[in-house]
This record gives C-alpha cells, sequence and structure tokens, in this order.
C-alpha cells in the first residue's frame, strides 16, 4: 500500500498488511484453537483498517480532503485498537487464571511432601553450605528427593541463606516441581504461552494507534463514519 499523506509513521502499520507479520503478533487461529474466534477477530481488525486506509489513500482530494481524511483514519484506527485490547484482556485474565491455579496446585504438591522438623533442620544445614559455596548444583541434586524440595520451596529463601537468590530458588524448585508433576508443567507454559501472544496483541495495537494519523488533525472534522470492525467480546 502507497504510503497515506495522513500516517505519521506508514511503514511500521504497511508491515502489518502481511499474514506472516501479523501471525508473529497475533498468533494463528489454528494453533490456538481455545481463542481461535479472538485471534481471527484480531486479524479482521488489522485488515480491515489497512484495506479502509487504502481506501482513504487512493480517494481523491476533491471528494475527500486531508483533514477528513485524518479523521476517518483515526476513527479506524481506534475501532481496531479496541478488538485488539479485548483479545489481549481476555488473553492475560486466562493467563492470570492458570498461574493461580498453578501455584495452588504447587502449594498442595509441596505441603503432601513436607518432612518433620528435625529433617527440616538437616535440609537448612546442608542447603546453607551448598548456597555458601556456590554449589547450585549440588543443591539441586539434593532436592530431587521431593521432601527436600518442599523444605526449599515452602521456607523463606533468606532463611536457607541470606545469598541465596530468589531467581536461583525459584529455578531450582520449579526445576523440582516440573519434573515430579508435568501436568503443573504443561500449564505453566501455556500461561507463558499466552502472556506472550498478549503482548503481541498490545504490540499490534500500539502500532495502530502511534503509526497512523493523530488525534489533533483527527478533531478538526466529525466526518467520516470508521468502517465496521469485527466486534469486540470483552474478557
Amino acid at each position: 500500500m502507497t504510503a497515506p499523506l495522513f500516517a505519521m509513521n506508514p511503514d511500521r502499520i504497511g508491515q502489518l498488511g502481511l499474514e506472516v507479520n501479523r501471525n508473529k503478533l497475533l498468533g494463528e487461529a489454528k494453533l490456538v484453537k481455545r481463542f481461535a474466534s479472538d485471534i481471527e477477530r484480531s486479524h479482521k481488525a488489522v485488515t480491515t483498517l489497512i484495506q479502509y486506509l487504502g481506501q482513504l489513500h487512493s480517494t481523491p482530494n476533491g471528494v475527500m480532503g486531508d483533514a477528513e481524511k485524518h479523521t476517518g483514519a483515526w476513527k479506524a484506527v481506534k475501532a481496531a485498537a479496541a478488538v485488539i485490547r479485548a483479545n489481549e484482556d481476555k488473553l492475560r485474565a486466562e493467563a492470570k487464571d492458570l498461574l493461580a491455579e498453578c501455584d495452588a496446585e504447587a502449594e498442595a504438591h509441596w505441603k503432601s511432601h513436607l518432612p518433620s522438623t528435625a529433617v527440616h533442620m538437616r535440609v537448612y544445614d546442608m542447603a546453607e553450605r551448598y548456597v555458601a559455596k556456590g554449589e547450585v548444583e549440588n543443591l539441586r541434586a539434593m532436592m530431587s528427593d521431593q521432601a527436600v524440595a518442599a523444605v526449599i520451596a515452602l521456607s523463606p529463601r533468606e532463611l536457607v541463606h541470606p545469598l541465596f537468590g530468589h531467581a536461583t530458588r525459584e529455578g531450582l524448585v520449579n526445576s523440582a516441581l516440573f519434573k515430579a508433576q508435568p501436568a503443573i508443567k504443561e500449564k505453566s507454559d501455556m500461561a507463558a504461552d499466552l502472556l506472550s501472544l498478549a503482548d503481541g496483541h498490545k504490540s499490534a495495537w500500539r502500532t495502530c494507534m502511534y503509526s497512523v494519523t493523530s488525534e489533533k488533525m483527527a478533531e478538526q472534522n466529525e466526518k467520516p463514519q470508521a468502517p465496521a470492525m469485527p466486534e469486540a467480546v470483552p474478557a
């Protein structure tokens, strides 16, 4: 599409005209069946917007002036962004629910393996030595025992050792958890994929909003109406 006069950064919005670029941001409906209809609506919103911008650009100035084109582009941009943002919200809400389920299931798992207080103290003693020496792999091996892993998972990391880093602890605990409970890992991975897809949706609607026209220019004229977009379905 030839760059429209009312586009601030036409190359960015033009890139979304390619299906491969949209797929990178919005995903592919056939690969995310649970949200297939939402993803299809997001794609439709973008393609409808780009098609409409092309129509505006090809309309002679004698039929529609630049001010009207700015207004039409801005209305279309907001309509498309509303659809994509609604789908972003749905994806994030689902990911949040999945992560909450993972947390609850993980806590139940660890509590079911929590050993006696005496074992707690022995675990702390060994874990403290390994952390102090930077021997993380030794600690990982020790945590192959679910009772040991439960102590590490349910204890404040500072109680194990002040130098026991949050990321290190989380990595060790998740490694032990996912090995013992692959279903939780599957759910966690699904949540991560949905969050990545939500981030792609955010990038897409921001590209639409910040690539084309400007609200200030659009306020100069009340015409024309925005094109019909697929209905935004709230989360």
